[in-house]
């Protein structure tokens, strides 16, 4: 359930099969932010986590998702592999 004052509210649905199950889920798309001229690259490591992210470039710790909008390779943020680079603009 979407509630309606979700940043999610208004994007559009999709139905993708899960490859590990087989079975359907819906997906909300995500909003892509268009790249910037502006922009650096945190290199992802152990220990790092969105939140503590979120606060450190958003000022605020719940705000996390504003960096994963821009990073939309990444479709879960809790599974950031070690080593990835995602961009902060």
């Amino acid at each position: 359930m979407i509630r309606l004052s979700s940043r999610y509210a208004d994007g559009e649905i999709l139905f993708i099969r899960d490859p590990k199950t087989g079975n359907t889920v819906p997906t909300v798309l995500r909003t892509v932010v268009p790249s910037s001229t502006h922009s650096i690259v945190h290199r992802w490591k152990d220990g790092d986590r969105v939140d503590i992210l979120g606060k450190t470039v958003e000022d605020k710790a719940h705000l996390w998702w504003k960096i994963f909008d821009q990073n939309s390779e990444y479709i879960d943020p809790l599974t950031v592999p070690h080593g990835a680079s995602v961009v902060i603009r």
